[in-house]
């Protein structure tokens, strides 16, 4: 079984830090500062959290990012022409379970500090199961269709199931941007929280979750995302082979590198 110590600084855009009773903090970030998303941070999604479930010390996780933004932009450039065969490659041939997958196979409450914009990959943030936003935070799919792709990696369902279907279709289609206010007043966030207090918050929460024996708080978050994960699962390869076979042909533009 993995410990904290082998995997704590593991992985290159990921920090580990743990509380004594348990409440796991996952860091996003990029040499020390706000994460600018890449293929080497999607590739290491998967590995990282079966490290951290087979970790029996952890009892809760809180998600959160570094700076002024969660995930505010994107550098796929290791993978445009010439070189797009290794994200090919990746996609094509994974054979094992999605990130999305160990996600929900995940036993511990999730807890998400969003900490600003984040603008790629915001369903891994909006499944938590409380989702906390500071006033800034900016919720956008940038890397899909606005860029030349086909809104996957759970993307489109996570947003359809939020939203319902009207809104979620616009968000998607045009690039809409969500601020933290309007996504409260949708669902989408539980509470706002100013920045220099989110991530307390996010240990308040979790110290009142951790009241209750570990056994119950398991089967509850069982209970709570099975449909979540039963849509997921049943939509999940369909929509990832519309978006490999987009990149295939186009591959992801330059203006989703970063500003």
């Amino acid at each position: 079984m993995p410990k904290l110590d082998q995997y704590r600084n593991k992985y290159e855009n990921i920090h580990f830090e743990r509380t004594d009773d348990g409440i796991l903090t996952w860091r996003w970030h990029t040499k020390g500062g706000p994460l600018v998303w890449s293929f080497r941070a999607l590739s290491d999604v998967a590995p990282a959290l079966a490290d951290l479930t087979q970790d029996r010390e952890n009892n809760l996780l809180i998600l959160t990012g570094t700076g002024a933004e969660m995930i505010g932009s994107i550098d796929y450039r290791p993978t445009e022409p010439p070189n797009r065969t290794v994200a090919l490659t990746h996609w094509g041939n994974r054979g094992g379970p999605t990130f999305h997958e160990h996600l929900f196979a995940l036993h511990l409450p999730v807890i998400a500090a969003i900490n600003g914009p984040i603008r790629v990959h915001s369903e891994l943030a909006v499944l938590s199961d409380i989702v906390l936003a500071s006033p800034d935070t900016v919720f956008q799919d940038l890397p899909h269709f606005p860029s030349g792709l086909v809104p996957g990696d759970g993307v489109s369902l996570t947003w359809q199931m939020l939203l319902g279907p009207n809104r979620a279709r616009y968000f998607l289609w045009t690039g809409q941007e969500i601020g933290a206010q309007e996504a409260r007043d949708l669902g989408v966030v539980n509470e706002i929280v100013p920045k220099d207090k989110l991530v307390s918050r996010a240990h308040d929460l979790a110290r009142l979750i951790l009241k209750q024996p570990k056994l119950v708080r398991t089967f509850t978050r069982q209970a709570l995302i099975r449909n979540i994960k039963k849509a997921h699962f049943e939509e999940a390869q369909h929509v990832a082979m519309l978006e490999l076979a987009a990149w295939s042909m186009h591959g992801p533009p330059a203006d989703i590198l970063p500003k």
